[in-house]
């Protein structure tokens, strides 16, 4: 009979304990908050990449940029960003930053050029032809600027282009 008492004891007690630790690791689990670290560093890289010269960029790449470096600067700044936010907020200040036109340098091209439209008039290292090619190219790179606001860097890097390749036709 005693034996019977005792594993009665026993189950009580054992019962009770189980009851107490599910009782504990429930309120554990209630109130426990999983917090994923959400590596930011690359994000805050190309933060610190975005150029502060916007006076040479066209205003269609800038608007852009502009878009995406709010855009970064809130993943950055928000403490609920998945790495996913992150990541996708990198990438497209990343193209935003590669895709920005510089303006300046085309006009500077333009610039020059029109020196050296002037220098192949009062010049007869150049053909009639030759300066024509030049002239077309030229009007090509000002129509391109023309457009800043949608201005494109293939837009922008084929008027370069077609400039360097007349440029280079002497007699």
């Amino acid at each position: 009979f005693r034996s019977q008492n005792l594993n009665k004891t026993y189950l009580h007690i054992l019962d009770s304990l189980t009851v107490g630790i599910n009782t504990f690791l429930k309120h554990l689990f209630d109130n426990f908050t999983l917090q994923l670290v959400v590596d930011k560093s690359k994000l805050y890289e190309a933060i610190a990449k975005v150029p502060t010269d916007a006076e040479n960029y066209s205003k269609g790449s800038l608007s852009t940029l502009t878009a995406a470096l709010t855009e970064a600067e809130t993943k950055r700044d928000d403490v609920n960003a998945t790495q996913a936010d992150v990541n996708a907020a990198t990438t497209g200040l990343e193209s935003a930053i590669k895709d920005l036109v510089n303006i300046k340098a085309l006009n500077d091209l333009i610039t020059a050029a029109g020196e050296k439209v002037t220098e192949q008039t009062s010049s007869t290292k150049y053909t009639s032809a030759s300066y024509a090619d030049f002239d077309v190219a030229l009007k090509i790179a000002k129509e391109a600027v023309a457009k800043e606001a949608n201005l494109s860097k293939k837009d922008a890097g084929a008027a370069v282009a077609e400039i360097g390749r007349a440029s280079c036709r002497e007699r």
